[in-house]
């Protein structure tokens, strides 16, 4: 009984798979501007989108008490450090 309902669990599968492709898509040029188009479109919203969310507002969050920006500072004090010694040297 169980073998029976895998096989019929596959040949359902099988057959919702086969329905997506058998259909072709014709490359037409009309397809093919409307795609550009709409692809141009998409690009001009989120562009839009963005100036109007993101742009101007600055940052939303705090990197100076993050670890790597204490590791970045460290290594600017150490950096320094070593040009000032190299010009007193010099």
């Amino acid at each position: 009984m169980i073998f029976y309902l895998q096989i019929g669990y596959k040949k359902q599968a099988k057959e919702i798979n086969s329905r997506g492709s058998s259909v072709a898509l014709e490359e037409t040029p009309s397809a093919l501007h409307h795609r550009k188009a709409q692809e141009i479109l998409n690009e001009k919203k989120y562009k839009a989108d963005f100036e109007k969310e993101v742009k101007g507002r600055g940052m939303t969050f705090d990197l100076h008490g993050t670890p790597a920006m204490d590791h970045v500072r460290h290594a600017e004090d150490i950096k320094s450090a070593v040009r000032v010694r190299s010009d007193m040297l010099q």
